[in-house]
């Protein structure tokens, strides 16, 4: 038996214009990798940031403006109850 009387899903992308060294990085440091930094100390805290910087470099090139594109995919879900 359903338990929901409506689901509503939808995804949406969004485009973060970065500028700056290695923006995405950047982003990621004040995000998603606070948990991971916060369990490293020192120098291995440094070498994650060096070799992990490096790896976002390459995967995501400035713009000949340089300005550097980042999407961000979410998916929403949204259920009402029976």
């Amino acid at each position: 038996m359903p338990q929901a009387a409506t689901l509503d899903i939808w995804e949406t992308e969004y485009q973060h214009v970065l500028d700056g060294e290695n923006p995405v990085l950047q982003w990621f440091m004040g995000s998603l990798l606070t948990p991971v930094l916060e369990r490293l100390k020192g120098g291995d805290r440094d070498t994650f940031i060096r070799l992990y910087g490096e790896k976002v470099a390459a995967a995501y090139k400035p713009r000949a403006d340089g300005r550097t594109l980042l999407t961000m995919r979410r998916i929403f879900i949204v259920a009402t109850a029976r």
